[in-house]
């Protein structure tokens, strides 16, 4: 009763049908009953009771963690989904292009101030028919109640469509007096000392030679 009523605030603030709390905590969460007794003579008494749960929701999405950074059809796939401290605990799902898949596990774990982190395991296998539209879609979705749900989401790429890395060419070639930099279609030539119209010939023939190599190679 010390708990409820010095959650009170000031009667500025509540009135006959309402009363406003503040400092709430959890041990605030159960049945809440409203009496209404008539004047007299009657003095006739009405109660109405119901049920407040105080809530926390997570302050960030959930982690998805996967065994491995590419997949492709024929694989499984294991991974597992973490939700942010709440109070009452998230409840997680799976899907997989928006396929809800139950998860093969379910753990709560305490966290400070009397909050939770959820986290929930699944494998699923990997068809062609998932990669008909491209990387297939692992997302997972925590959810409270009607009061809260976030997604978090990751692409499963194959290891064929991951963008690749074009090849470089470089030449590099330190001659007396001179140094030439040959780096594809560029040419950087710095002189240290006047040079001889030859060794200016030279990078052009480098250069030449590095579009040769370039052109054989793409």
């Amino acid at each position: 009763m010390n708990e409820f009523e010095s959650t009170i605030n000031t009667l500025a603030r509540s009135n006959q049908s309402q009363v406003v709390l503040t400092r709430v905590s959890f041990g605030l969460s159960g049945n809440f009953s409203c009496e209404v007794t008539a004047d007299a003579p009657s003095f006739a008494t009405s109660i109405v009771s119901n049920t407040m749960e105080v809530v926390a929701l997570p302050p960030s999405l959930p982690i998805i963690h996967t065994d491995k950074h590419y997949y492709g059809p024929g694989d499984v796939l294991y991974a597992n989904c973490t939700s942010g401290p709440s109070r009452p605990p998230s409840d997680l799902m799976f899907f997989l292009n928006d396929a809800p898949y139950p998860a093969d596990a379910h753990q709560v774990h305490p966290a400070p101030e009397g909050l939770f982190r959820s986290e929930i395991y699944g494998s699923i296998q990997l068809w062609p028919a998932h990669y008909e539209r491209g990387a297939p879609i692992l997302r997972c979705q925590a959810k409270i109640g009607d009061l809260y749900r976030d997604d978090a989401a990751v692409a499963l790429y194959s290891g064929n469509s991951h963008p690749k890395i074009e090849r470089v060419y470089t030449i590099e070639y330190d001659l007396i007096n001179y140094s030439c930099f040959v780096n594809f279609f560029h040419i950087f030539v710095t002189v240290t000392s006047p040079g001889s119209a030859g060794s200016l010939q030279v990078c052009q023939f480098l250069l030449l030679l590095q579009i040769i190599v370039w052109a054989n190679n793409t």
